[in-house]
């Protein structure tokens, strides 16, 4: 027992230094900038590859009088969310590029480790160890776990390679579904609510599982009114959440740059990025969205219809790197764009039968594998998911897979997990080595399978969710 801990503490020691000399090797030398050679040499410019500078070139436009809407960083690249991010992390403008990429780098692992610990904090309150008593629940429980991490692990690493805040995004929504599933007062739910609604405020997209916690947190209610603290958590909830949008969204930020300065950003914002949230357009505000990088369910289809239908016609071969590549393609004809939308608006739809099965269940485990389904469904439906997005795919991989494990039996509980996990690896081998598949070209058909894979998971989990047995129905595991 002594040498496996002092093993694991040496491995621990080794990771640790391994992070802290990427972070300030490879980070630091893909935010650095210099604008003097970038005059004279525009391939300095593309070796800054860090989306850091986007956040604090605009924190520093809110400041100085600059539309932060319009300035770009030396990439081309604009800021999409609203204000108060930018506003908050303005200070680090005063650091030169390459130590901005490195403070946030460090302030993303600190983040790690409280994704961390809010998971154990989960694993704990769900009761992980009781489940699936037996001889090989411990391997099953590690296999689980192990391909969870694995489904993340890229996308983890891609946001603190390139600097993005995906990682404080997944922490929020940890640390606010926590303090929501364990509260015993409306004061402890009322702190997750404004937790949830910073994380709504920071990137937008988890709007879809913060309301629908809170609905579902409705339907328990209704179905299991003899819980005490039922109606604390759903009021308690969608009380902070709502005040947590009026504080972030407009009293916070005019705090900093003023009532009206804040109003009119913000109706900016709704006007260039707002208007993009059911698609996007040539106009759109985003680096070229429609990208193979960018694996959302509409974007995936777009790039394996058109490969299909080159295949099988006459129409000019598609490249999945020029951005305004429509001319002639079928996938944006009106009606496959109609038919995807559909698509979208069905996935999204079955959350309604899984939440409520989940709410008659009425478990802890059962309200973790209700919201990890939501925020599987907010990658599907966004309309821009890049491949770091899939970070927060973490609570549906980990508490659905352990839903399945405790009312299914392990081999399906395994394959559950194991698929996000192979989707994920595939998704990145093929977007950095596409040589390996033959032309780039040729594998276009393969840049879609991490979104159309995801909404298949997705639509599948949701079928066996919502045709869970009740709670005294004998397990088959």
């Amino acid at each position: 027992m002594a040498e496996g801990s002092r093993n694991t503490k040496i491995g621990l020691a080794v990771l640790c230094l391994g992070l802290i000399l990427w972070g300030l090797t490879d980070v630091r030398q893909r935010a650095d900038f210099d604008p003097v050679l970038a005059e004279q040499d525009w391939r300095v410019i593309m070796k800054h590859r860090t989306d850091l500078t986007v956040f604090t070139e605009a924190g520093a436009a809110f400041f100085d009088g600059r539309d932060p809407y319009r300035i770009t960083n030396p990439r081309g690249w604009m800021y999409l969310y609203p204000p108060l991010f930018a506003i908050l992390i303005a200070p680090l403008h005063f650091l030169q590029p390459q130590w901005q990429g490195v403070t946030w780098y460090f302030l993303s692992l600190a983040m790690v480790w409280g994704c961390y610990r809010e998971t154990v904090r989960l694993l704990r309150h769900l009761r992980v160890s009781e489940l699936s008593g037996g001889r090989d629940a411990a391997k099953t429980w590690r296999w689980i776990l192990f391909a969870a991490l694995v489904a993340i692990l890229l996308p983890t690493l891609d946001c603190l390679q390139r600097g993005q805040l995906g990682i404080l995004i997944l922490y929020l929504m940890l640390l606010g579904f926590r303090l929501v599933l364990s509260s015993r007062s409306w004061q402890k739910a009322v702190a997750g609510g404004l937790v949830l609604a910073l994380a709504i405020v920071f990137k937008v997209i988890p709007v879809l599982p913060v309301f629908f916690l809170i609905l579902f947190l409705g339907a328990r209610r209704l179905r299991h009114p003899e819980e005490a603290d039922g109606f604390f958590r759903f009021a308690g909830t969608g009380v902070g959440v709502l005040a947590g949008l009026i504080l972030f969204v407009w009293l916070v930020p005019s705090l900093f740059i003023g009532w009206q300065s804040n109003t009119g950003h913000l109706k900016t914002w709704a006007r260039l990025v707002g208007t993009q949230a059911v698609a996007t357009s040539v106009e759109a505000h985003f680096s070229n969205p429609r990208g193979p990088k960018n694996q959302s369910l509409s974007n995936a289809l777009y790039h394996t219809g058109n490969q299909l239908v080159f295949w099988f016609s006459e129409v000019s071969e598609p490249n999945p790197w020029r951005y305004n590549d429509t001319a002639g393609r079928l996938m944006v004809s009106p009606a496959v764009t109609k038919t995807v939308l559909a698509t979208r608006v069905l996935l999204c739809l079955m959350l309604i039968p899984v939440g409520w099965r989940m709410a008659v269940r009425g478990g802890p485990l059962d309200g973790a594998a209700a919201f990890g389904m939501a925020c599987m469904a907010m990658l599907i439906v966004s309309p821009v998911t890049r491949g770091h997005y899939f970070m927060l795919q973490w609570p549906a991989v980990l508490f659905v897979s352990l839903w399945v494990w405790n009312h299914h039996g392990s081999r399906k509980a395994l394959l559950g997990a194991g698929i996000p996990a192979a989707l994920s690896v595939m998704h990145y081998v093929f977007i950095t080595f596409p040589q390996m598949f033959g032309p780039l070209q040729t594998g276009t058909l393969l840049l879609g399978t991490l979104g159309i894979g995801t909404a298949l998971w997705y639509a599948g989990m949701a079928y066996v969710l919502s045709q869970s047995p009740p709670l005294d129905a004998p397990s088959d595991a």
